[in-house]
């Protein structure tokens, strides 16, 4: 029979493991991408797309809408594109030279992630595209992501479609 001291001393070694290996599970990667896809008149389309930076104001509103009962964090529904040219930071709080913003159009592509896709009007979003996010107000709001691309050229007879793509899954 074991002394209750090294009995005690036992069971917090297993204790400890079990923690360690339960807060291992929960371990969460946040990543996304935003493409942006220029649909000519004749048709054609071109396509700029690429990995996002989910900034520092994202996560922390998207972990109060998650835990905080009190919280009324609002839904990310709205794209916006830009023309900034600085590169995305984690403590961007908006973009850097936004020209156009709309709701967009929630979508499932799979268990651990969504889309969300809106589609500029011919000359709603004309000029020379560098930047997008997704934020959560029609007019103000925080930003959950940004990206920056070099220039692509939205002529005034142009479509501009632009797809966010969240992923949130098991890090490794």
């Amino acid at each position: 029979m074991l002394p209750l001291s090294r009995l005690a001393s036992s069971m917090f070694a297993r204790w400890k493991l079990a923690l360690r290996t339960r807060r291992d599970r929960i371990k969460i990667g946040v990543s996304g991408r935003i493409a942006l896809e220029v649909v000519h008149a004749d048709g054609s389309v071109d396509r700029h797309d690429g990995g996002n930076l989910v900034v520092t104001a994202g996560i922390t509103a998207a972990l109060s809408r998650l835990f905080n009962s009190g919280g009324a964090v609002t839904v990310w529904e709205y794209i916006a594109v830009g023309t900034g040219t600085s590169a995305a930071a984690a403590g961007d709080t908006a973009l850097q030279t936004e020209l156009v913003r709309q709701i967009a159009t929630y979508a499932t592509v799979s268990s651990t992630s969504i889309s969300l896709t809106t589609t500029f009007a011919a000359g709603v979003a004309e000029g020379d595209v560098t930047e997008a996010g997704t934020l959560n107000d029609v007019a103000a709001g925080t930003l959950w992501n940004r990206k920056v691309f070099a220039a692509v050229p939205v002529g005034p007879s142009d479509v501009l479609r632009v797809i966010c793509t969240v992923t949130m899954a098991p890090a490794a």
